[in-house]
């Protein structure tokens, strides 16, 4: 039983190991950092090594690099903001061009309104003089009917002359009226092809000026694709230039690390924030303090061995084998009972079946029949 309980304690002791490692990389982090940024406060304020001034000389070598990549993405970041104003100014100059053109709509818009607007009245006017020749075209031939009955009265005396010689002078009249009317008609349909004419001259300089505009801009929308290409290549370019500067950034964390470590071994803080370096010994001691903690459970783990974890294994596993078992026997007990529970219940309904089907077949009354 000894054996077991120090096997438990083995075991709590390990699980104590992983968290205190987890924790130990966290604070080994921690560490890395403000050794890295005692080293970006103090790189340039003491006598180094050997072995770190070579991390100083890189340090310098990439800081002149970063100076080149900032400059060019000045230069870059400069040149993006031409090209964006060059293409501002060229949009507002192309709405400025759209606008002056526009207002030539306006007057071409009124001029064909004003040609147009006659049409109405005057196709109406010519429908009501096709209407008023169909009506006399009608009376004309009703006066011939009526001729022509006149002209069948044989003999025709003198009533009948005049009748014939007053719808003469009718059909006459009416074919005054129908010549006057036509000609009328031929007028209004010449002045509305002259209206029509007029307000096709006027679509025609609308669309000559629609084309027009339709042209500035495909011409303008092709410009602004050149120049939104050249943003977008400079902005690649600008970009590309961001990462080197980070990339250069992670190649001094490297160097900025060993200056760190240096100034930290020879208790040299920054000048102008002291408190870097009381931060680096902090976070050692936090380190170490997490470095002991392992040693010594791994000293302990090393003094009581495996045989402890070894005998709660086995305990355990036997202890889960019994419950097994257990279960199992306990499972199969309970399918028994309802097995025998089934079958009992189908002989009583088999009995009973028998029973009623006997009773029947003999005309007497039933017997229940109970099996105990």
């Amino acid at each position: 039983m000894n054996l077991l309980a120090i096997g438990l304690v083995e075991l709590e002791r390990r699980a104590q190991r992983v968290a205190d490692r987890a924790h130990l990389w966290q604070e080994q982090r921690k560490l890395a950092s403000a050794e890295i940024r005692l080293g970006e406060l103090g790189w340039q304020q003491a006598d180094f090594p050997p072995e770190v001034d070579v991390q100083v000389q890189a340090i310098m070598h990439v800081e002149r690099q970063q100076t080149e990549y900032s400059n060019k993405g000045a230069e870059i970041q400069s040149s993006i903001e031409e090209v964006r104003y060059k293409r501002e100014s060229k949009r507002e100059a192309h709405l400025r061009q759209i606008a002056a053109i526009e207002t030539e709509l306006k007057p071409l818009y009124e001029a064909r309104e004003v040609a147009r607007e006659p049409l109405a009245g005057l196709q109406e006017g010519v429908a009501r003089f096709d209407q008023a020749v169909a009506g006399l075209r009608e009376t004309d031939n009703e006066l011939a009917s009526q001729l022509a009955e006149l002209q069948a009265i044989v003999p025709a005396n003198m009533e009948i002359q005049q009748r014939m010689m007053r719808v003469k002078d009718q059909r006459i009249q009416c074919d005054f009226q129908i010549e006057d009317m036509l000609r009328a008609r031929l007028k209004l349909e010449n002045q509305i092809k002259r209206q029509t004419q007029e307000v096709a001259s006027v679509d025609l300089k609308i669309q000559d000026v629609n084309i027009k505009i339709n042209d500035l801009r495909e011409a303008f929308e092709a410009a602004d694709k050149e120049l939104q290409a050249e943003i977008n290549a400079l902005a690649l370019g600008h970009k590309e230039t961001g990462k080197m500067m980070n990339r250069l950034d992670r190649q001094k964390s490297a160097a900025f690390l060993a200056v760190g470590r240096c100034l930290a071994d020879y208790h040299i803080a920054p000048m102008n924030q002291p408190a870097a370096l009381e931060l680096v010994y902090s976070q050692r001691n936090v380190v170490r303090t997490y470095k002991d903690r392992i040693a010594e459970s791994m000293a302990a783990s090393a003094q009581t061995g495996n045989a402890p974890l070894i005998a709660l294994g086995v305990a355990t596993a036997l202890f889960v084998a019994i419950v097994v078992i257990a279960a199992s026997f306990l499972l199969a007990r309970l399918h028994s009972r309802a097995s025998t529970r089934d079958t009992h219940s189908s002989m009583i309904a088999m009995c009973a079946a028998t029973r009623w089907s006997s009773a029947n077949s003999e005309g007497v009354s039933t017997v229940n029949v109970r099996i105990e």
